[in-house]
């Protein structure tokens, strides 16, 4: 049993969902997954002094949706997320006592991400097939309690879908985000 648990546990992605519906046109959902991503090639030899037990990235989701549908033309949904990333594969510096190694780089574990978020949409869809659907969120990524770099706090998306024959769209998506800092802030 041990064995497989580890296999598992090294292997396996799990997603669950519990869905209810409460009443005809709305449902509230809770989402877990998880999920890795194994060292790439270059990440295990490139580099000589790569340490050779390099792990996967992890990652563990939780989402609580609430949709609502109002009629047959207008959708509604509120969300809220949590996502925590571990045993992150980041290439530094192998700085040892021992002389063989310093000055040397190559990819190790290190650090972890943890990311909240709120998203709310709404989409319209008319009788003759015209689309539209606008969406916000706010969310705060970091690590080791310090904002994440290149992650906008605030996002914002409206698109426009325009029917064209039978079966073809023309569409444009308009997205706009809030500033984003690098490592000099």
């Amino acid at each position: 049993i041990q064995a497989l648990t580890v296999r598992l546990a090294s292997g396996a992605t799990p997603r669950r969902a519990v869905i209810v519906s409460p009443w005809s046109g709305s449902s509230l959902k809770y989402l877990y997954g998880e999920a890795f991503r194994a060292p790439n090639a270059y990440e295990l030899y490139y580099y000589g002094t790569t340490p050779p037990d390099l792990q996967p990235e992890f990652i563990r989701t939780h989402e609580v949706v609430w949709e609502q549908y109002l009629g047959e033309w207008l959708r509604t949904s509120a969300s809220t997320y949590r996502y925590a990333v571990s045993q992150l594969i980041t290439f530094q510096s192998l700085e040892s006592e021992s002389e063989s190694i310093q000055g040397q780089w190559g990819f190790v574990n290190d650090g972890a991400i943890d990311a909240n978020g709120l998203e709310l949409e709404a989409e319209m869809r008319t009788k003759d097939g015209l689309q539209v659907l606008t969406s916000y969120v706010l969310q705060e990524a970091t690590q080791a309690e310090t904002l994440l770099t290149n992650s906008p706090r605030h996002m914002v998306k409206a698109r426009l879908g325009v029917p064209i024959g039978r079966r073809a769209f023309a569409s444009a998506e308009w997205q706009m985000m809030g500033e984003r800092h690098t490592l000099a802030r």
